[in-house]
Protein backbone atom coordinates (compact mmCIF):
# COMPACT_ATOMS: atom_id res chain seq x y z
CA UNK A 1 0.00 0.00 0.00
CA UNK A 2 1.44 3.34 -1.00
CA UNK A 3 1.64 5.96 1.72
CA UNK A 4 0.27 8.47 -0.79
CA UNK A 5 -3.09 6.70 -0.79
CA UNK A 6 -3.76 7.46 2.86
CA UNK A 7 -6.28 10.29 3.25
CA UNK A 8 -4.64 11.54 6.43
CA UNK A 9 -1.41 12.49 4.63
CA UNK A 10 -2.65 15.90 3.58
CA UNK A 11 0.62 17.85 3.47
CA UNK A 12 -1.18 21.09 4.39
CA UNK A 13 -1.99 19.68 7.85
CA UNK A 14 0.54 20.32 10.58
CA UNK A 15 1.16 18.38 13.78
CA UNK A 16 -0.50 20.38 16.55
CA UNK A 17 1.73 22.12 19.08
CA UNK A 18 0.23 20.15 21.95
CA UNK A 19 -0.04 16.45 21.24
CA UNK A 20 -2.33 14.24 23.28
CA UNK A 21 -0.78 11.86 25.80
CA UNK A 22 -1.21 8.90 23.44
CA UNK A 23 0.30 10.83 20.52
CA UNK A 24 3.29 11.74 22.70
CA UNK A 25 3.71 8.06 23.49
CA UNK A 26 3.57 7.14 19.77
CA UNK A 27 6.09 9.90 19.05
CA UNK A 28 8.49 8.54 21.67
CA UNK A 29 8.10 4.98 20.35
CA UNK A 30 8.82 6.12 16.78
CA UNK A 31 11.88 8.09 17.87
CA UNK A 32 13.27 5.22 19.97
CA UNK A 33 12.85 3.00 16.91
CA UNK A 34 14.87 5.46 14.82
CA UNK A 35 12.01 7.12 12.93
CA UNK A 36 10.74 10.67 12.82
CA UNK A 37 7.13 10.82 14.03
CA UNK A 38 4.66 12.31 11.53
CA UNK A 39 1.19 11.82 12.99
CA UNK A 40 -1.49 9.40 14.07
CA UNK A 41 -4.33 8.63 11.65
CA UNK A 42 -7.06 7.69 14.07
CA UNK A 43 -9.58 7.06 11.28
CA UNK A 44 -7.22 4.49 9.74
CA UNK A 45 -5.80 3.25 13.06
CA UNK A 46 -2.24 3.98 11.92
CA UNK A 47 0.86 5.65 13.29
CA UNK A 48 3.07 7.30 10.65
CA UNK A 49 6.76 8.08 10.76
CA UNK A 50 9.53 8.99 8.31
CA UNK A 51 12.75 7.20 7.67
CA UNK A 52 15.60 9.64 8.33
CA UNK A 53 17.67 8.00 5.57
CA UNK A 54 15.15 8.02 2.72
CA UNK A 55 12.53 10.47 4.04
CA UNK A 56 9.83 7.98 3.02
CA UNK A 57 6.71 7.94 5.18
CA UNK A 58 6.06 4.54 6.72
CA UNK A 59 3.15 3.30 8.80
CA UNK A 60 2.05 0.63 11.23
CA UNK A 61 -1.27 -0.21 12.87
CA UNK A 62 -1.38 1.53 16.24
CA UNK A 63 -2.00 -1.72 18.12
CA UNK A 64 1.22 -3.21 16.69
CA UNK A 65 3.43 -0.16 17.19
CA UNK A 66 6.68 -0.77 19.04
CA UNK A 67 10.21 0.57 18.78
CA UNK A 68 11.27 -2.78 17.32
CA UNK A 69 8.51 -2.62 14.66
CA UNK A 70 9.56 0.91 13.68
CA UNK A 71 13.21 -0.17 13.55
CA UNK A 72 12.49 -3.26 11.43
CA UNK A 73 10.12 -1.57 8.97
CA UNK A 74 12.46 1.38 8.58
CA UNK A 75 15.43 -0.93 7.96
CA UNK A 76 13.46 -3.07 5.49
CA UNK A 77 12.22 0.01 3.63
CA UNK A 78 15.68 1.60 3.54
CA UNK A 79 17.18 -1.65 2.23
CA UNK A 80 14.52 -2.00 -0.45
CA UNK A 81 14.92 1.64 -1.46
CA UNK A 82 18.71 1.22 -1.78
CA UNK A 83 18.29 -1.89 -3.97
CA UNK A 84 15.77 -0.09 -6.18
CA UNK A 85 18.13 2.88 -6.61
CA UNK A 86 21.04 0.61 -7.58
CA UNK A 87 18.91 -1.20 -10.17
CA UNK A 88 17.99 2.09 -11.88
Amino acid sequence: MSAGTLPCLDSSRKIPESLSVSENLYKIICEIGGGTFVRVCRSEGLALWRSPATRLTLYCPIEGLSAETVRKRTHDSDSQFAVTQVEL
